[in-house]
């Protein structure tokens, strides 16, 4: 549970007992309660298994959560870790892109290990006349030749790229360049 005010749905006492989702039972005004975003980062034991719709195919899990809200009080619990910590939804490529750039650049958080702004995974293949400006992370087989030049851009795995050209304020994938 984090304060992420755009997404802050979760409605938490102080003893970490969750007591609502998105207000559906009328508790985010409460003044007994936290409102933050859940992370979607959960621990569930065997007996919430039972409470699961007996059926096949994609089913919403809040409602579930709610059920066992309403019928067991207290059983819902939540973390809130402490402070100093980040945390940053990464649910669009804009804000993926954002939060390698606040560890990065503006050490938003430290990373034990990565103190450099240009991260490359040991079995990447740099050529020498490849240069890096701002920031930029290589994942796993990564091969890049020619006269490149990658500015503040993430690389996945596997992408090979050879010639001239510069790549800035991108992702690259397997498949696509992503440009923001």
């Amino acid at each position: 549970m984090v304060d992420y005010k755009p997404i802050n749905h979760v409605s938490i006492l102080s003893d970490g007992t969750i007591v609502d989702i998105a207000n559906i039972l009328g508790r985010k005004e409460d003044p007994h309660v936290k409102n933050l975003a859940g992370s979607a980062i959960s621990i569930y034991n065997n007996e919430f298994l039972e409470w699961l719709p007996n059926k096949k195919g994609y089913f919403e899990i809040n409602p579930v959560i709610l059920e066992i809200i309403k019928k067991k009080p207290k059983r819902v619990k939540g973390y809130i870790p402490e402070k100093p910590y980040y945390w940053r939804d990464i649910g669009t490529v804009q804000s993926y892109w954002e939060a390698h750039r606040d560890i990065l650049i503006h050490n938003t958080y430290r990373v034990n290990g990565i103190k450099q702004k240009i991260v490359c995974h040991p079995s990447a293949q740099i050529g020498r006349s490849v240069r890096f400006e701002g920031f930029a992370v290589t994942g796993k087989n990564v091969i890049l030749t020619g006269n490149l030049k990658i500015k503040n851009s993430l690389i996945w795995d596997n992408v090979i790229l050879h010639g001239d050209e510069e790549i800035t304020n991108s992702i690259l994938t397997g498949e696509s360049k992503i440009k923001l």
